[in-house]
């Protein structure tokens, strides 16, 4: 019951972690070509979480809450929605309620209400650890 109500236990994290025991085997093997010891240390296992993480691709997440039922299916996804002014997004709340303009009363059903941020992409491109900066 609890994976159910918990998406990220449907898979991302069993990915997260094979990504990562990868990534750590490689630097291992790397390692042990140049006859070195190779020592991780808290920074190390960040880097390699990070490196982890961003090999995951998102449309593991989108099925993982999908699974879960918390979401529409990732097929049904619209991945080209870009919304990048407030003139815009106006434009689409009054085409998706069918209101003409701002003082316009539009009722709409609640579906269509919960689900109107569905389309919008909420993940981004991951950084590598080359454009990170450290202090």
């Amino acid at each position: 019951m609890t994976s159910i109500l918990q998406p990220m236990d449907h898979g991302v994290i069993q990915i997260t972690q094979k990504y990562y025991r990868k990534s750590l085997l490689h630097h291992i093997l790397l390692s042990y070509d140049n006859e070195k010891k190779y020592e991780i240390d808290l920074l190390g296992t960040v880097n390699l979480v990070a490196e982890a993480w961003c090999q995951l691709h998102p449309l593991t997440i989108a099925n993982c809450f999908a699974h879960a039922g918390l979401s529409r299916a990732p097929a049904s996804i619209n991945k080209t929605l870009v919304l990048n002014s407030a003139a815009v997004m106006r434009c689409a709340v009054h085409k998706a309620t069918g209101s003409v303009s701002d003082t316009e009363d539009a009722e709409i059903a609640f579906e269509e209400y919960a689900l109107y941020e569905a389309d919008v992409p909420v993940t981004g491109s991951c950084r590598t650890r080359t454009s990170l900066k450290w202090p």
